[in-house]
């Protein structure tokens, strides 16, 4: 604080991050007034917040400049007395929100007024944590670029951003919390009213039991006709989902619907479909060593998959040494993913206006705790 002080500096990047979590905030009152006033509350524009909790309701609600505003796992304090609502007006207007569960600090962005019709059990509880009288913190009517994260108990909760922010939103980036959990987006995301919207990106997770890739078609089409997306941006991650997973269980027959539903969008205005896959070979357990110091990796197996294993997994089991099983399995991908291109999406590929970016990567699960994922590859 005295070397602020001393050098008369105004803050206008704000990092707070917490060691362990949760961190908690011992004193908000005291924060108030011996730093985010004087320091903080005039100049600052970004703020970036993760694992804290009880974080003051006037670090963001005082700082009447603040754009940017990034929060990861952290949770307001509750409204109450203590609380100085001469710090609650400056009402700032943000520009860029990331935010990631818990979903208090949203009820404080939507304010009591800004809760979807349809009361879940999550908007309940956090109407109920929030306060029910709670009044919002900041104006989101204005806000460009929206990236939060598609777990099934959120969405409501960020579709209620995507409407309060509906004739603004330029960019919204709707990321995987997990790249192992499939979470279904039909019925949640409606993107009916963004005209304005010009940039989508969303990481989808393909699961045995489900088909992923029409719940995807099925949020596009919710897409107004009077759209002005120009970029749209996928992330697929193949094989979590599945043991035995092989490049080809990518196929679908849903790719064509996606195809067509991107044409629809592109119209004839230019536009860029980039398509990444993030294939994770199966599962390996088993380890025999052979005379070259190699350990082979053994697909782990029950009775029943014996005699129907894909032969691509034969194939790859067969191999004598880790550089083999790498190369034979890229050339796998390669060969699978060029052909879904080609084949089941030819709209895209042959529009003149949309500009195709195609990419693949393998994150080999050869340590559990800490995944590879080889260098992006072009699929074309």
């Amino acid at each position: 604080m005295q070397i602020i002080t001393q050098s008369g500096s105004k803050i206008s990047y704000l990092k707070l991050r917490g060691y362990e979590f949760p961190e908690k905030l011992s004193n908000a009152r005291s924060l108030e007034r011996n730093f985010l006033v004087p320091f903080i509350s005039e100049t600052l524009t970004t703020l970036d917040v993760s694992r804290i909790l009880d974080l003051p309701m006037s670090l963001i609600a005082n700082s009447a400049n603040l754009k940017h505003l990034h929060l990861h796992y952290t949770a307001p304090e509750l409204y109450h007395d203590g609380v100085d609502e001469d710090l609650l007006k400056a009402f700032p207007n943000i520009q860029t929100l990331e935010i990631r569960p818990p979903d208090a600090m949203i009820g404080l962005l939507l304010g009591h007024d800004g809760f979807p019709e349809t009361r879940s059990a999550t908007v309940y509880a956090v109407m109920t944590f929030c306060g029910v009288d709670s009044p919002a913190v900041a104006d989101i009517t204005s806000l460009k670029s929206f990236r939060t994260f598609n777990t099934p108990y959120y969405l409501t909760l960020a579709q209620a951003i995507i409407d309060k922010a509906k004739v603004s939103l330029e960019e919204f980036y709707l990321c995987g919390e997990s790249d192992e959990e499939f979470c279904q987006l039909v019925n949640s995301i409606n993107l009916c009213e963004l005209s304005r919207l010009q940039r989508l990106y969303m990481d989808i997770v393909l699961p045995i039991d489900v088909d992923a890739i029409r719940d995807l078609s099925s949020v596009l089409l919710t897409v107004p006709d009077n759209n002005s997306l120009q970029h749209i941006s996928l992330q697929v991650f193949n094989g979590q989902y599945n043991r035995r997973s092989v490049p080809e269980s990518i196929n679908s027959p849903s790719w064509s619907l996606l195809d067509s539903q991107v044409a629809i969008i592109a119209q004839e205005r230019p536009f860029t479909f980039h398509l990444h896959i993030c294939h994770q070979p199966a599962e390996f357990s088993d380890s025999e060593s052979d005379s070259d110091g190699f350990e082979r990796c053994t697909v782990t197996r029950t009775p029943s998959s014996r005699n129907d294993e894909p032969e691509s997994i034969i194939r790859l089991r067969a191999c004598r040494s880790e550089r083999e099983h790498e190369a034979l399995l890229h050339k796998m991908c390669k060969s699978v993913y060029r052909t879904l291109l080609l084949e089941n999406m030819p709209k895209i590929m042959q529009s003149p206006n949309i500009t195709v970016v195609s990419t693949y990567s393998i994150r080999t699960p050869y340590h559990y705790w800490a995944p590879r994922e080889r260098h992006v590859k072009n699929i074309l």
